[in-house]
């Protein structure tokens, strides 16, 4: 397996362990202002809506519509052997990404996992 070299700021498309489960297709990206988890998968990862606190997040997609996120949900993500609890806005909204999660937090929690 060939390592990345940080710090980079090139998106990566990883697979990750959230909630016990494998998610393929997540981007990290350093560009992005929140974690997102968008709703078909995270109806696909039969979590339940109780989970979630309401709180309407105006976002601006690429296409600069803007949506709605519906709720926020903390979801526990797998790395290098570390749960860590990571906030993730849920948009009803389709992509080509399961996730989005921000790379300046990723980068944070592998600084973190070295110490």
């Amino acid at each position: 397996m060939t390592k990345v070299i940080t710090p980079h700021h090139n998106a990566l498309v990883i697979s990750l362990t959230v909630m016990n489960l494998l998610v393929k297709r997540m981007l990290v990206d350093n560009r992005d202002s929140t974690n997102m988890i968008f709703l078909d998968i995270y109806n696909d990862l039969g979590l339940h809506k109780d989970i979630m606190t309401q709180k309407a997040t105006p976002q601006v997609s690429f296409n600069r519509k803007v949506k709605n996120a519906l709720d926020e949900v903390t979801l526990h993500v797998y790395t290098e052997g570390r749960n860590m609890s990571t906030k993730f806005m849920v948009v009803d909204s389709t992509s080509s990404y399961s996730m989005i999660m921000l790379g300046k937090n990723m980068d944070t929690q592998h600084e973190r996992s070295r110490m």
